[in-house]
């Protein structure tokens, strides 16, 4: 693998675990009630650090991926299908590697400061001025397009409608394996 392709995939990976913490933070019950969870809230933070002092922002990630992952489940199934919070085995490897590493756990929660910095940084991902606007599952792709990282794009598009619409939208890809 050469040195540009390399950082495509790094590039690929950090984006993703952004996208997971800004939609998490936004689902969370604080925010727009999704999930009923507050592993990003100040609150949390102070729990955990005691017990999780040096890895705090990686215990939050996964506390807010296992909340949503959960809601995402029950609303688009299990099977052949993949979503934000449930990614093939080798792509969440690689990301729980990247996320080992203090400085890019902590990076990915970059814009979460409020409600409004985090709807203008899940913005900042949608490409197409007109996103998916629909309630429920919907399907933005297949597993082939998780190679070329078009699907983040097209799932925050989904995500900040319904954020900013008021409805729940729920983007997957269905596995064509």
């Amino acid at each position: 693998m050469d040195g540009q392709q390399a950082q495509r995939e790094l590039d690929q990976l950090l984006a993703i675990t952004r996208l997971r913490v800004i939609v998490g933070y936004l689902g969370e019950k604080a925010q727009f009630d999704w999930w009923p969870s507050g592993f990003l809230t100040p609150a949390s933070a102070a729990f955990l650090n005691p017990v999780f002092a040096r890895t705090t922002p990686l215990a939050q990630y996964q506390g807010i991926k296992e909340a949503a992952r959960r809601v995402h489940d029950d609303h688009i199934g299990v099977g052949r299908v993949f979503h934000l919070f449930r990614l093939p085995e080798t792509l969440e490897q690689s990301l729980f590697e990247v996320l080992q590493d203090p400085a890019m756990a902590a990076a990915a929660h970059q814009d979460i400061s409020s409600q409004a910095t985090a709807l203008a940084a899940l913005q900042s991902f949608c490409r197409a001025p007109t996103a998916m606007q629909q309630q429920g599952p919907i399907q933005i792709g297949t597993s082939a397009d998780l190679d070329d990282g078009t699907w983040i794009a097209a799932a925050a598009g989904c995500y900040h409608a319904a954020f900013t619409l008021g409805m729940r939208s729920y983007p997957y890809l269905v596995d064509r394996a």
